[in-house]
């Protein structure tokens, strides 16, 4: 995240401070939303036009190794992107290239914080913020439903793999309960899809995990003795049930 830099590594570390305060938990991220839009726009006005223009958004880090590889993947990006303009009178593809190292660098910032911006927004509006990592089939591009109308929907996810990361502000007259309710609702909508939630951060003691994932576990672990309690797994010693 970038965040041992000597400019955000005390920034951050004065803020941890603060949040541990007594009644001040929720202070620094309400000021952060409140003077947010006093400040300059982060990004390029380039990318903030394609923002506008366009609903999806993907992010290339490109390397070079000797090869031409850098050079060789622009032209097929630029080649695409001529084709698509060919079927549509508005072209469906935009290509924004950053223009100095600086540039490149606060695109990937910007992508890492995205998960953070979402806790300060909830915190600042009060919002109650659901986040949720799931995997969709590589060729599965649709949206899986959510049972109501959420107050902020942000969805980012990595372009190989399909694994999305789903952060929804609900209101915060939600209860846990409730949240937990909707929460297995989607869970359900996901596996409809062919999904799996969650993918990328694993199981812990909120998620029960599939039945040949258990298996998996238990003949790694026999006694019980490395995650109990993983995945709807017993938490006693051996996989006791009492």
């Amino acid at each position: 995240l970038g965040v041992d830099t000597p400019l955000l590594k005390p920034l951050f570390e004065t803020k941890s401070a603060f949040e541990r305060l007594p009644m001040m938990s929720a202070v620094p991220d309400t000021l952060l939303c409140a003077f947010n839009g006093l400040l300059p726009p982060p990004l390029p006005e380039g990318v903030r036009d394609a923002c506008a223009a366009y609903d999806h958004h993907l992010l290339i880090d490109l390397g070079e190794y000797g090869g031409g590889e850098a050079s060789a993947l622009r032209q097929r990006l630029d080649d695409f992107a001529a084709a698509a303009a060919e079927t549509v009178a508005t072209p469906p593809v935009r290509i924004h290239e950053a223009t100095s190292a600086g540039e490149a660098k606060t695109l990937s910032l910007f992508r890492f914080v995205a998960a953070a911006a979402f806790k300060v927004w909830c915190t600042g509006h009060g919002a109650k913020g659901l986040s949720l990592d799931y995997a969709l089939p590589t060729d599965v591009g649709g949206v899986p439903p959510i049972p109501l109308t959420p107050v902020k929907r942000l969805r980012y996810s990595h372009f190989g793999c399909n694994v999305v990361h789903d952060d929804i502000a609900l209101p915060s007259t939600f209860d846990e309960a409730r949240i937990h309710a909707i929460k297995g609702e989607i869970k359900a909508g996901i596996e409809n899809m062919g999904g799996r939630l969650p993918s990328e951060h694993g199981h812990g003691t909120e998620y029960e995990a599939p039945a040949d994932t258990k298996r998996r576990w238990m003949e790694m672990d026999p006694t019980n003795s490395l995650n109990p309690g993983i995945g709807g797994l017993s938490p006693l010693p051996n996989y006791g049930d009492s």
